[in-house]
């Protein structure tokens, strides 16, 4: 779910005047939020960033948008990932050089019996297998919140860290650390102290301490870390990251995003799931399905003759009394029809709407008095004032990426009473939206808000639909979870118990939904419900608090911990993890032919009839068998045959044997690109060649050492 975030920016100056192109409505109700007139002005000890992805104009806009003190961290195509200082955000909105640009949005982060359920005992206890699959040659990594690199499931047997790469973007202040070497990751503490997602995370992914029953999947892999707060372009230049890394060292990727965002049009066509698509044709990523289908987040609504409207109404997060409300409400079509839109104010007592706000053309602000100097476009309506206090934005367009008709509601206000019976908010707000029959509509509520039925006529909030907005983009993995354990043994002796997880069927709050154009996610189920693994050392010397902790373990004079958690956040890096033994045994595997197998290994419980489920539970062994069998077994390179590396455009290959070594890098079309021979060792530029896919063929004396995939 995405959490909108307000700073501080005077929308007259701001907007008016603005002639780029497409301006996504998250981030224009960011640059009218205000907290005081003079607060753009003030000054401040260090510049305020906006993380940002942009559509450029042309190959020079990168250049230009830098020279004027944008920071740009990735670009791919005509997308850019970076972040806009605050103070020139007028002049690089309305710049010639963006064609698009799009606020961040801050995602929420969504093995004992785990591995039993999956298969991967059997790859561990190499059940009909001529070869040992622990995922050494294959890079994993994540984008994600709270890694301790330094937990012991993170460390090899001699004490050196198995993360290889570490970056922490933080798009407020502009800045990206990167650690790079194996002193700065050993020297790096954590992204944050406050949270333990992260390396919760990574240790189902790959944690592999010594001896301990909580150990992930891929055991062998090396591990590229990337944190930051989860705002959008953070987590693509976090992929991004993982990929590069994996490129430069000629390995196959698998990337693990254990995050929900519950804005958008649930169809895959914003810019996030433009570019994550982009960074899928080069890597396999997971993500999660969400966490919300018991949660009342979502209505839905295809209108007919005799009924087109649909209204609900907002209320904070789990306070069932109202008050508070701060989040945005979503609302698509499934066409570029108008969608005749009203704010409903509704009286507590008698579920009436005692009053109707208009709204029309493409933006209004609803505020109450006390605002009326802070926002002089402001509109101070007499029904909201009375009753409430606070802002309400509402931004209604024809979206281009997809030509349907969007509202956006920013929510920001309090009621000014509350009932002396029983403390409920006195009055409510909704919104109702009208079109045509046959159209259907949906609405996303917010982290931090649920959706209401206080009128006879209103829909209430459910989670029919709640799957994750990024798990929508066509070349990811999307992972619902189901249950394997409903209790477990604490590090004290006593046991924690989870009644509300029936083992073997899909867990309570996994998400899922059917999209506009048919597709149902999520793709594949696995174990998340609950699932033990690390736990941060930092958060919880922090003070932090865990429950329950599983094992708790001594070495070298510092304490390590492991803990029980459940959710889709579980599931996904398992199956992150299976994927990575896919790709030890062929490298070349696409995201389709992934997607491929695991609907035809994935089988379905024989009772199963939650939508849930997506396309069956995950089995990682079952699959792992089909990629051998298509790809003939084995075609990765052995570690004591030659070695690939890679760094650059240059690519080498050694051997420990003194025979001649010849290699070939061939395009998908079978066409030879490079060729090139040698004894023990030989270079091949990439310097010209073409962006694409490749792969290359080593052979040394007679025989045949391995093919791997090469992306340019």
């Amino acid at each position: 779910m995405r959490i909108i975030l307000s700073l501080l920016f005077f929308l007259p100056i701001l907007l008016e005047g603005v002639s780029a192109g497409h301006i996504s409505p998250e981030l224009k109700a960011r640059l009218t939020r205000v907290e005081s007139i003079t607060s753009l002005f003030s000054d401040t000890e260090s510049e305020e960033y906006i993380p940002v992805i942009m559509r450029l104009t042309d190959e020079q806009s990168a250049e230009e948008l830098e020279s004027m003190g944008v920071i740009i961290w990735h670009t791919r195509d005509d997308l850019a990932l970076g972040a806009v200082p605050r103070s020139i955000v007028h002049d690089v909105v309305g710049s010639r050089w963006i064609r698009e640009i799009s606020s961040s949005q801050a995602s929420v982060p969504s093995m004992n019996r785990a591995s039993q359920w999956v298969g991967l005992d059997k790859i561990r206890d190499r059940i009909d297998l001529d070869k040992v699959y622990d995922c050494e040659g294959v890079v994993v990594g994540f984008s994600d919140i709270g890694y301790d690199p330094s937990h012991i499931s993170f460390m090899n047997g001699d004490g050196t860290h198995r993360t290889v790469r570490l970056s922490h973007y933080d798009g407020i202040s502009g800045t990206c650390q990167k650690c790079e070497s194996p002193s700065e990751v050993a020297a790096w503490t954590t992204d944050n102290v406050e949270k333990y997602h992260a390396t919760h995370v990574c240790g189902i992914l790959a944690g592999s301490a010594a001896d301990s029953p909580y150990n992930g999947v891929a055991q062998k892999a090396e591990i590229v870390a990337t944190t930051s707060n989860l705002y959008d372009p953070e987590i693509l230049a976090g992929v991004e990251d993982v990929v590069r890394y994996a490129q430069s060292v000629g390995k196959p990727a698998v990337v693990n995003l254990s995050l929900s965002s519950a804005m958008g049009p649930h169809d895959g066509t914003q810019l996030f799931n433009e570019y994550i698509d982009k960074l899928g044709e080069e890597a396999l990523i997971t993500v999660s399905a969400g966490n919300s289908a018991t949660s009342p987040v979502v209505v839905s609504k295809t209108f007919s003759v005799d009924d087109t409207s649909m209204g609900t109404a907002f209320m904070e997060e789990w306070v069932w009394r109202g008050y508070n409300v701060n989040g945005a409400f979503d609302v698509w079509s499934d066409n570029d029809e108008e969608l005749l839109t009203e704010l409903l104010v509704i009286d507590d007592n008698t579920s009436q709407i005692i009053s109707r706000i208009k709204i029309d053309g493409e933006e209004s602000v609803i505020i109450s008095h006390e605002y009326a100097v802070d926002y002089p476009r402001g509109t101070v309506d007499p029904g909201f004032d009375s009753l409430f206090t606070g802002i309400i934005i509402v931004y209604r367009e024809v979206n281009p990426h997809n030509n349907r008709y969007n509202v956006y509601v920013d929510l920001s206000y309090s009621p000014r009473k509350e009932q002396t019976s029983h403390g409920w908010a006195e009055s409510w707000i909704g919104l109702e939206v009208t079109g045509s029959p046959g159209t259907r509509v949906d609405g996303y509520a917010s982290s931090g808000i649920h959706l209401s039925k206080k009128t006879p006529t209103m829909l209430a909030g459910s989670g029919v639909g709640s799957i994750n907005d990024i798990a929508t983009a066509a070349n990811v993995i999307s992972v619902g979870a189901y249950s394997t354990c409903n209790s477990v043994v604490q590090s004290d002796g006593s046991s924690f118990g989870y009644p509300e997880y029936n083992v073997g069927q899909i867990a309570y709050f996994s998400s899922y939904g059917t999209l506009v154009d048919g597709r149902k996610l999520p793709l594949v189920s696995a174990p998340g419900a609950v699932v033990v693994s690390a736990v941060s050392s930092p958060y919880l010397e922090n003070g932090g608090s865990f429950s329950p902790l599983v094992e708790s373990r001594d070495y070298e004079g510092k304490t390590y911990c492991w803990g029980a958690e459940a959710g889709t956040s579980m599931s996904a890096p398992l199956v992150a993890g299976g994927l990575a033994l896919w790709l030890q045994a062929d490298p070349m595997l696409s995201v389709d032919d992934v997607k491929r197998i695991l609907l035809e290994t994935s089988p379905l419980p024989h009772d199963a009839v939650e939508p849930g489920w997506g396309g069956g539970m995950f089995n990682m062994y079952a699959g792992l068998k089909m990629v051998r069998k298509e790809s003939g077994l084995d075609n990765v390179m052995d570690p004591m045959k030659p070695v690939v590396t890679r760094s650059g455009d240059m690519l080498t290959v050694t051997s420990v044997e003194d025979l001649p070594l010849c290699c070939s890098l061939t395009a998908m079309n079978g066409s030879v690109v490079i060729s090139q021979t040698g004894v023990q060792s030989v270079e091949l530029s990439l310097a010209g060649v073409p962006k694409g896919v490749y792969i290359l063929n080593v052979s040394q004396g007679d025989k045949v050492c391995g093919v791997i995939k090469i992306i340019r």
